[in-house]
């Protein structure tokens, strides 16, 4: 990615999760950087940065799944 594309990104993001990233990839993110960290002597986990493009129009996000939702909602009941 050259530093044309990198800035028009408007949005950036981080996950550790695969399946978010590539729910994250369905809707025209980029990755626009990975990091690796080791956390044990046989054990490291990755992270995936994202970003959205201004030439995309407005952000786009996935619906939140039924799980993030109830999060969601008992977060706001204890506030």
């Amino acid at each position: 990615m050259n530093q044309k594309e990198l800035s028009d990104i408007v949005k950036v993001l981080e996950f550790r999760s695969a399946e978010d990233l590539n729910n994250y990839l369905d809707l025209g993110w980029m990755i626009i950087g990975t990091k690796s960290e080791q956390h044990s002597a046989n054990g490291f986990s990755l992270t995936y940065c994202v970003g959205w493009s201004k030439k995309l129009g407005e952000v786009k996000v996935p619906n939140k799944t039924a799980q993030e939702k109830a999060l969601d909602s008992w977060a706001n009941e204890n506030n």
